[in-house]
Parts: C-alpha cells; sequence; structure tokens
C-alpha cells in the first residue's frame, strides 16, 4: 500500500516528502511522508487506526503510546520517518477478529479502565513490560506504567489537595515578593516622577540605586521563602515516608512471623509435650498430688539418679489426665498439696528437683517404697 500523506496546509506541496517502509499490526506499508510528520499523526490520519489517543503532545499522559518494534514508545515526539524499516503495533493489533487478548480480557474484567481514553497506552506500555519480564514485581509495574497519567484520576493531582496547596502557595510566594519590591519602590515614588527633570545621569544614577536595592529586596524575600519551603518539604517527606500501624504490622509480621501461625506452632508443640508426658507417667515413681487442681510425676531409681525428676506435670484437666493414667498402671498416688504446689511452680518437666525440696520428696518416695515393699511381702 502506497500513501501520500501532507497534512500541513497550502504549503504542503512544497515540503519533499520521504518514503518509507513499516509493518503496523501485521500489514505492510509504504507511506510518502514530510519529515516533520509525528507518527501519531501518520498513524490516526494517515492509516486511519483512531485507538492510539493524542492526549497532551508532551509526552506527559501517555495515551499515544505505541509498541515499535516491541518496545513502548509515545508516538506524539517520534517522526514517522524514524519508524523506516519498523513494526509498530497499537491497540487494534492486540485483539484477533475471534477475541480479545489476554491483556485486553484482564484490563476488562478487573476494571482497569475508567473512560477509555487512556486505555490504549496502558495496554501497550503493560504489554511492552510483560513481553521482556512475564512475572514483574508490582513495583516493576509501577514504574512502567508511570508514564501513563490517567485523564479521569489525573485530575486529582491538578485539583486535589496538594494542587490547590502548590497554588496557594504560588500565590503567596508572589505576595511576598511583591511586596518586599513594594517596600523599596514606594518610598522612591518622588524620585521617579522626577525623572522626566533629571539629567541623563543622574536618571541612571537613581535607576541603578533603587534596581539595587529592589534586587537585594527580592533576594532577602526569596531566601526567607526558600528556608520555610525547605522546612515544610522536610516535614511533608518525614510524614509521607512514616509507617502507618498496618504497615508496621506487615514488617513485623514478615521478620517475626504471622502472630496466627506462631501461635499455630505454640500449640503443636504443647500438645506433642503433653503426649510424651503423659508417655512417660507410666515410669513414674510416684504421682505428687493437690489432690485436684495439680499433679507431678516423679521418677527415681536408686544408685542411677543423684536426686529425683520430673516426668510430667500439670494443673487442672492435665493433671486428671496424669492422675488417671498412673491409676491404670498402677503408680502410687499421694496428697501433698504444699509440695505438689512448690513442685510444680520451682520444677520443669524433665529436671531434677531442687535441693530445697529433697527431705519432702524423699519422705514421700520413703513412703511409696515402704508400701511397695510390703505390697510384695503379701
Amino acid at each position: 500500500m502506497t500513501m501520500v500523506y501532507a497534512d500541513r496546509g497550502d504549503d504542503a506541496e512544497q515540503i519533499p516528502v520521504r518514503r518509507i517502509k513499516f509493518t503496523i499490526n501485521g500489514d505492510k506499508k509504504i507511506a510518502e511522508v514530510e519529515p516533520r510528520l509525528l507518527l501519531s499523526h501518520l498513524i490516526r490520519q494517515g492509516v486511519g487506526l483512531t485507538g492510539t489517543h493524542m492526549g497532551c503532545d508532551t509526552t506527559n499522559c501517555g495515551a499515544c503510546t505505541v509498541l515499535v518494534d516491541g518496545k513502548a514508545v509515545k508516538s506524539c515526539t517520534m517522526l514517522a520517518v524514524q519508524a523506516d524499516g519498523c513494526e509498530v503495533t497499537t491497540v487494534e493489533g492486540l485483539a484477533t477478529a475471534s477475541e480479545l487478548h489476554p491483556l485486553q480480557e484482564g484490563f476488562k474484567e478487573e476494571h482497569g479502565l475508567q473512560c477509555g481514553f487512556c486505555t490504549p497506552g496502558m495496554m501497550l506500555a503493560a504489554k511492552a513490560l510483560l513481553d521482556e519480564n512475564p512475572d514483574p514485581t508490582e513495583d516493576e509495574v509501577r514504574w512502567a506504567l508511570s508514564g501513563n497519567l490517567c485523564r479521569c484520576t489525573g485530575f486529582k493531582r491538578m485539583f486535589g489537595v496538594e494542587g490547590l496547596s502548590n497554588l496557594a502557595k504560588g500565590v503567596v510566594k508572589i505576595a511576598i515578593v511583591g511586596a518586599a519590591i513594594w517596600t523599596q519602590v514606594w518610598p522612591e515614588r518622588g524620585t521617579i516622577g522626577n525623572v522626566l527633570d533629571t539629567s541623563p545621569a543622574g536618571v541612571a544614577g537613581d535607576m541603578s540605586h533603587l534596581l539595587f536595592k529592589v534586587l537585594i529586596a527580592a533576594l532577602a524575600a526569596l531566601a526567607v521563602i526558600a528556608a520555610g519551603d525547605y522546612f515544610m518539604q522536610r516535614y511533608r517527606f518525614i510524614q509521607r515516608n512514616r509507617m502507618s500501624k498496618q504497615e508496621i504490622k506487615e514488617e513485623f509480621r514478615q521478620t517475626e512471623g504471622d502472630p496466627a501461625v506462631k501461635a499455630k506452632i505454640r500449640q503443636l508443640r504443647m500438645e506433642r509435650s503433653r503426649r510424651r508426658m503423659i508417655a512417660a507417667v507410666p515410669e513414674a515413681t510416684v504421682i505428687i498430688t493437690n489432690p485436684t487442681h495439680y499433679a507431678i510425676a516423679l521418677k527415681y531409681e536408686s544408685g542411677k539418679m543423684a536426686a529425683p525428676v520430673c516426668v510430667a506435670k500439670g494443673v487442672d484437666a492435665l493433671a486428671l489426665r496424669i492422675r488417671e493414667v498412673a491409676t491404670q498402671h498402677d503408680v502410687p498416688i499421694v496428697e501433698n498439696p504444699p509440695l505438689a504446689r512448690a513442685l510444680h511452680a520451682t520444677v520443669e518437666v524433665d529436671e531434677a528437683i531442687p535441693a530445697e525440696h529433697y527431705k519432702a520428696v524423699a519422705q514421700v518416695i520413703g513412703y511409696v517404697l515402704k508400701l511397695n515393699g510390703k505390697m510384695r511381702a503379701n
């Protein structure tokens, strides 16, 4: 296909044209274009593909984004002659005759569009990213789309709180500088009014003196404004970078672990510990109880152990379970509430009892051994 495109008014025929060859959405084209013609104009008015939108003509909005040899390019700042020999893809080239491109389906399903004006540029910028990196991070996606400005939400930057704040600051700055200049010019109004009656040398001297005073006043005002703006920008920077409560929670979760997972792990550990303690109860020498709230299982083998060892302990339901297992395996149960509470508070499982409890425990174990001896004698 050959096109002659020169849309520049009456002088268009006087401007030399250049023949270029390019492929757009799989179709090979030949066009004769002016050297100054933009690629966006060639696509829209020369080829007739109007999915490439024109928004700002200054590369800010990204609505005109197309793919040139697979790279995202803002066509409003690329000359048509630069596309000579290149493969160009517009939004019309994403879908087939029967179905949408997966990227278009994704934008549709996730409601990734509003008025739709900026959507073609965003789709092509996203496609260039995914072609290069099929599994980008959120930061990489944000960076790839940072050159695209949504016409609907982008107005918030201009007319939102921050935009109005910047406008107010600009007005205040102009007022301060204007007031500083006025304080120097107003007292000299008489001198200015007598300029016509003054010699040229006198006018030059007076005006240079006045200009110097105005310049000093303006610089002083600007210095005050710069100092105030510095502290304001620093304060806003600190506020913007301060972590929210949710971000602190997420950071704690990432560094310390999810509290729910940690609680589940602790629960599993406690269950395993309980099962291990219950399995050790049948080997215990004696069970010392409260009699209902506490149960301490002690094991002692004369000649093998320096002191009795706690093999299981528990309160309430676990104490009841220890007593039940002890009863099933004929392990002696001795009620001694003060000793049971003291041992539960001072000794851990698989640890020897403290020295201060030797005497009391020795009396209990001696009683049990005597009882066992009588039972064997009978």
